[in-house]
């Protein structure tokens, strides 16, 4: 019965060191929330937060750096022509859809032309 507790033992250290090992050898995440984006007055306005300091780049054009809080801000005179934007911090993309950016939707009424009405 030892030897069977002594390899339990031995299989829980070596898991657990394998385990730390895989945590501290994966990269680090710069995950991206947006809190605002939305395109008004001619201007397209993201905010968001990622890591502290890091370097943000919207749709590969326009770049940033968030602040020690990690908070960032893009004012752009831009409109996408999908109204999506990718914001990209190290490895982390989120892609946008942007408010505002479809304009008024054009609905188009025909007339419906009845026996009635000729």
């Amino acid at each position: 019965m030892t030897g069977c507790t002594d390899m339990l033992k031995q299989s829980l250290v070596l898991f657990g060191a394998l385990a730390l090992a895989a945590a501290l050898a994966a990269p680090a995440r710069a995950d991206i929330r947006i809190n605002i984006s939305r395109f008004e007055n001619g201007h397209l306005r993201i905010e968001g937060h990622t890591e502290p300091n890091a370097k943000v780049t919207l749709d590969g054009k326009y770049t940033t750096t968030s602040n020690s809080g990690g908070y960032f801000t893009f004012t752009e005179s831009y409109k996408p022509s999908d109204c999506m934007s990718d914001i990209r911090s190290g490895e982390d993309v989120y892609s946008a859809v942007i408010a505002g950016c479809f304009g008024e939707f054009a609905i188009e009424h025909k007339q419906v032309v009845t026996p009635e009405s000729q």
